[in-house]
């Protein structure tokens, strides 16, 4: 089928009724559709990253703003070195690594993630809070790491408090 333009404004690749801004169609028995974003780097050196940006307004504003985005692309030369990351806005063109899939390990807050999932944290505090909804219940696993109590580097504590004690490792 061929590229269609409608009077709502969208565009549509393989249908001629496409019912969002973009609607890439494909009937095929065996392969879905897809969307390809092609970035190649005139040199040697430090390869652009495809990305797909995010803009909106904020609640007290109707100004675009950056939101978030998805980048991927390479950190080195090797199949274990691409990546896909999911960043959102710090400030104007300012991005903070969120969340990041690399050779089979997930990364929050690192973009080299060495294990399953690893999770970094460059400032004292909590950094992972697993099971419990802390509002009923309480039980939940709290990982936290500070510098406190005399402890040379960090001290990660993990506890679980509810009605009936408390476990602290």
């Amino acid at each position: 089928k061929e590229m269609s333009f409608v009077g709502t404004g969208n565009v549509g690749i393989g249908t001629t009724t496409p019912g969002a801004n973009l609607e890439v169609y494909k009937l095929h028995a065996t392969e879905g559709a897809s969307l390809m974003l092609t970035s190649k780097d005139t040199g040697i050196g430090s390869p652009p990253f495809s990305e797909i940006q995010f803009k909106t307004s904020r609640t007290d504003s109707t100004d675009l703003l950056q939101a978030g985005r998805v980048i991927s692309g390479w950190d080195g030369n090797s199949y274990t070195s691409s990546r896909i990351t999911l960043q959102n806005a710090n400030g104007i063109d300012t991005w903070i690594d969120t969340l990041t899939a690399k050779n089979g390990n997930v990364g929050i807050g690192t973009t080299s993630p060495s294990a399953k999932l690893d999770i970094a944290k460059e400032s004292e505090g909590t950094y992972l809070i697993a099971g419990g909804d802390n509002v009923s219940n309480a039980r939940a696993l709290t990982f936290t790491s500070s510098t406190t109590g005399g402890s040379v580097g960090a001290l990660h504590t993990i506890s679980a408090i509810s009605n009936s004690g408390a476990i602290a490792l």
